[in-house]
């Protein structure tokens, strides 16, 4: 990965271990555009300007929650994702992907 001068990282990882999704890749939105495709065990570094950004990920009609990140010129924050046990809609429906701040 290659950044420009005074750019900021999201360092995205998605756990290895999850049998749902296990062949399927997320979407990775920053600020309500697609930006990337991460797959299980997979880690990947998203240059992106200083500031707030909203990062949340998609697979078909479910999703994780969104995230607020507020970055430095050039820091580097962590996010890790992974499925969850809890179904995409009806009765007892939540958050279907995780995405929560690392480290």
């Amino acid at each position: 990965m290659t950044t420009e001068p005074g750019e900021s990282v999201i360092a995205l990882s998605r756990a290895p271990g999850a049998w749902r999704d296990r062949l399927r890749r997320y979407r990775v939105m920053i600020d309500g555009e697609r930006v990337a495709m991460i797959k299980r065990g997979q880690r990947i570094d998203l240059p992106v300007p200083p500031g707030r950004h909203t990062v949340f990920l998609q697979i078909d009609w479910a999703r994780s929650p969104q995230l607020e990140v507020d970055l430095a010129p050039g820091q580097t924050v962590s996010l890790e994702c992974a499925s969850t046990n809890m179904p995409p809609f009806g009765p007892g429906a939540g958050a279907y992907i995780d995405l929560r701040r690392t480290g």
